[in-house]
């Protein structure tokens, strides 16, 4: 089966044809679009902004000493209060707040300055990339809060929804049928509800189909490249497969190489530079139960998918990745730089790294 002849999925919306989606299905779809409401805008201005507006360079980190200090003596209010930075309106008022990210912090040496980094006043963080802490001979990336929001005023905290987006993975590169580097990314969905850019939207992936389906889609439908759906049983949704009936689709992303920070605006391509925190090569996990323990107490960032409308396959097909925060998280040291984690997968470090060697 070849990616133009994917099974179509018609308009979720019209229950006269097609999947019917039950009523549960859509409030849950509901609340998930209310809880990424008030994050459009900074998703927006992450990808529209100049790279001037937003950045800083090397030089202009280093004179900001406090942020290699130690020592860190914020402490984090747990009281709702009305700044934004504090409580975000859309993490429930009865949910106790995530308590403080605590990643790896560098040793403060010129070894480790950042090459380069930005500012995003909308989230009150510092993004930036320098040598990583558990990835030797690589970058990796970090996260500090900012010392002031764009009003100029304090920052005590800022409690961030999952779903947030940090910026891109990689604005350029190519889409290849085989998995060649270590920054390579596969677009291979296997959940309805895995979150997806479309139309400049956050939205569930089987979202996205139900509105390319209803507004361009040939006779009401819309396929998924690279992809085989497949509706449930009840016929209230469907399934995801991956179409391995085409082993000539593109389905892998292979990243431009970073030769020249200040070729490409780092908001576009930050997110490649994040590791596994839960990997360790001088102490690996041993058991995918282990790694998994330790992927969801480190790793704070996933991947997400932008996704266009492809007129003569009838289908959505990836544009390029970008970054999102996997959980909701609480930044309160604004004095330290903390490496971000993203998880690779157990399968990804069984297939690179020889155990028995270690």
């Amino acid at each position: 089966m070849s990616a133009c002849s994917i099974l179509r999925v018609m308009d979720m919306h019209d229950a006269s044809q097609g999947l019917k989606i039950s009523n549960k299905a859509k409030n849950a779809r509901r609340n998930m679009s209310m809880r990424i409401l008030s994050i459009l805008f900074v998703s927006a201005l992450l990808l529209i902004l100049p790279e001037s507006t937003v950045s800083w360079s090397p030089s202009q980190y280093v004179v900001h000493p406090h942020l290699f200090s130690h020592g860190n003596n914020i402490q984090f209010r747990r009281a709702r209060t009305s700044s934004r930075f504090q409580h975000h309106e859309n993490i429930e008022d009865n949910a106790p707040l995530p308590p403080p990210y605590s990643g790896p912090i560098p040793q403060p040496t010129s070894e480790n300055a950042p090459l380069g980094g930005i500012s995003v006043g909308e989230l009150g963080l510092d993004l930036a990339v320098a040598p990583s802490t558990v990835a030797p001979g690589s970058l990796g990336l970090y996260a500090v809060l900012s010392e002031a929001a764009t009003d100029g005023s304090a920052i005590e905290s800022a409690t961030l929804p999952a779903f947030t987006l940090l910026g891109g993975y990689s604005r350029h590169g190519i889409f290849q049928s085989r998995d060649e580097g270590d920054k390579t990314v596969a677009f291979a969905l296997d959940n309805a509800n895995t979150a997806v850019f479309y139309e400049r939207e956050l939205m569930s992936v089987v979202d996205a189909l139900a509105l390319a389906a209803q507004t361009v889609g040939k006779d009401n439908s819309c396929g998924l490249a690279g992809h085989v759906l497949l509706p449930d049983e009840n016929k209230e949704s469907f399934s995801i497969y991956l179409d391995i009936e085409d082993p000539e689709f593109g389905r892998y992303f292979v990243p431009d190489p970073v030769d020249d920070f200040d070729s490409v605006p780092l908001v576009q391509r930050l997110g490649q530079f994040c590791n596994d925190l839960a990997w360790d090569y001088q102490n690996p996990p041993t058991t995918r139960e282990e790694y998994d323990k330790a992927s969801n107490e480190k790793n704070v960032v996933q991947l997400a998918w932008r996704l266009a409308y492809d007129e003569e396959i009838n289908s959505l097909v990836p544009s390029w990745p970008v970054s999102i925060l996997a959980r909701d998280v609480t930044f309160a040291n604004n004095r330290d730089l903390m490496e971000l984690g993203t998880r690779y997968g157990w399968n990804y470090w069984q297939a690179t790294v020889d155990l028995d060697a270690l």
